[in-house]
């Protein structure tokens, strides 16, 4: 939208960007960072719960699979062949 913003935070989705800067300087569109290291520990602590709580979202359970760290060694060379699909939650 004109005048709009874009929130980034962390990689969740990756280390990459990819776009074109057309619609930031035609509508005046900002790309914002949003500190998620240095803010106050109670802050983040709030911000997870909501994660967890309010804020899930569904389906996760199915682009996700927990691995016990004695299993980590063997996902980790199916994610370097580029195998992984999804995320890896590890289980301690």
């Amino acid at each position: 939208n004109p005048g709009g913003a874009i929130a980034c935070c962390g990689l969740v989705g990756g280390t990459s960007f990819n776009s074109s800067i057309f619609p930031f300087i035609l509508r005046g569109t900002a790309l914002l960072g949003i500190d998620s290291v240095e803010i106050p520990i109670n802050s983040k602590k709030e911000i997870w719960e909501n994660f967890g709580n309010s804020w899930s979202l569904d389906g996760l359970d199915k682009i996700t699979k927990q691995v016990a760290l004695e299993n980590m060694e063997e996902e980790i060379k199916t994610i370097l062949v580029g195998g992984q699909v999804g995320r890896v939650v590890l289980k301690l």
